[in-house]
């Protein structure tokens, strides 16, 4: 429990001082995904969006978000993104985030896309 506060603490007090674009002028945000998939994770996105507003973060930390799930999509299948994006609202905020440091500064990413998702689904669980 303490590490999970710690990582969040410092993902938060990382992310405070970053400020980078990565939601559109319209306030949606944006991943470069197939469309099919984009269709199908913009409203999922859009509630993750909600939600960490809700918990306080602010517009910048929004977009390094948003910059570091780039990264994410980029590494892994459309499908798995999308099938953990859809597990994303069953997790609470620090279990969220500390999956996202995982995934960004952990070694997550270099496990296989299968792994990661039973990670997630563990995690959700």
């Amino acid at each position: 429990m303490i590490r999970r506060t710690s990582i969040l603490l410092a993902t938060v007090l990382i992310l405070a001082g970053i400020s980078v674009g990565a939601v559109s002028a319209d306030g949606m945000p944006s991943l470069d995904l197939p469309p099919g998939i984009e269709a199908q994770a913009q409203p999922l996105l859009m509630a993750m969006m909600d939600r960490m507003e809700d918990s306080g973060m602010s517009p910048q930390q929004r977009d390094m978000m948003m910059q570091e799930m780039q990264t994410i999509v980029d590494q892994l299948p459309p499908g798995i993104f999308l099938n953990i994006l859809e597990l994303m609202p069953q997790l609470n905020m620090p279990d969220m985030m500390f999956l996202h440091n995982q995934l960004i500064r952990g070694d997550l990413l270099q496990q296989p896309p299968g792994q990661i998702l039973l990670f997630v689904r563990n995690l959700a669980a």
